[in-house]
């Protein structure tokens, strides 16, 4: 048995039942560096809301100011970007709100050298919603997860994969719910 290495406070997350609702929200929130994977994001984003008309993403965290620029730079550009929000820094009772509305959490981060490092701290928080998480193959996420059973997994760097992940959880919310209380 792996036990994660991280701890989370499990009081900013009451138990419910997830599903799927009619307006879905993905959500991505942390750092704007390059090791996260936001273009990855935006762009599978973009390929769901071709799709489906209730999808949304929102944002929340922050960034140096040459990511900041370069992300609300692609926000801009979207033809979606009415269906964008970015919260900024939230402080811990909004944030774990937010969290806990949202419906896919989402950790694309990207297949460089700092990415490699570890286990994100972020991805705890996002298992402990008990919604169904898309996340990198990353550093020692396959170690803690395995694919359609507990989380989606999805190669770094892939925007096709995180649209099949989020298409996949959309299509099928019985099975989604059940990744999310695994």
């Amino acid at each position: 048995v792996h036990y994660m290495p991280i701890s989370v406070d499990m009081n900013n997350f009451p138990e419910q039942t997830n599903r799927i609702s009619s307006k879905i929200t993905l959500m991505y929130a942390g750092s704007f560096g390059k090791k996260d994977g936001i273009p990855v994001l935006l762009d599978a984003f973009e390929k769901l809301a071709d799709k489906y008309e209730h999808v949304c993403l929102v944002f929340s965290g922050r960034g140096d100011k040459e990511s900041m620029n370069e992300f609300f730079s692609l926000i801009e550009t979207s033809p979606y970007n009415d269906r964008i929000e970015y919260k900024g820094y939230m402080d811990e009772k909004d944030y774990y709100s937010m969290l806990n509305d949202i419906d896919i959490p989402c950790m694309t981060r990207v297949d460089i050298a700092f990415a490699q490092a570890g286990f994100p701290f972020k991805l705890g928080e996002f298992l402990a919603t008990g919604k169904p998480v898309i996340a990198s193959r990353v550093s020692d996420v396959e170690k803690f997860l395995i694919n359609e059973q507990n989380a989606m997994l999805v190669s770094a760097d892939s925007s096709t994969e995180v649209f099949e992940a989020a298409e996949f959880l959309i299509e099928n919310p019985e099975s989604a719910s059940a990744i999310g209380v695994q």
